[in-house]
């Protein structure tokens, strides 16, 4: 399960993520089942409708690492930090 807690960002902010909350979530599954360029194209949706939620494009830099280096057959969508 991935949270993010965001109670202390701006309300308008708060707003943002909560509207983009479905879309991430679609693009949160397609990362996890490794269909990496449709999650890119949905977490670039996310980023370009609330360019401050960073998480978005943390996501956007991984996919753009899997597409040009793809991951073994036994990738699990996890990363290590």
């Amino acid at each position: 399960a991935l949270y993010e807690v965001y109670d202390m960002d701006d309300p308008d902010l708060m707003k943002k993520k909560h509207d983009l909350s479905v879309l991430f979530a679609e693009a949160l599954e397609l990362y996890c089942q490794s269909d990496f360029k449709k999650a890119l194209e949905l977490f670039m949706r996310c980023a370009t409708e609330c360019p401050e939620d960073l998480v978005a494009a943390v996501y956007i830099k991984r996919c753009t690492t899997l597409i040009r280096i793809p991951p073994g057959k036994d990738w699990a969508g996890i990363s290590t930090l």
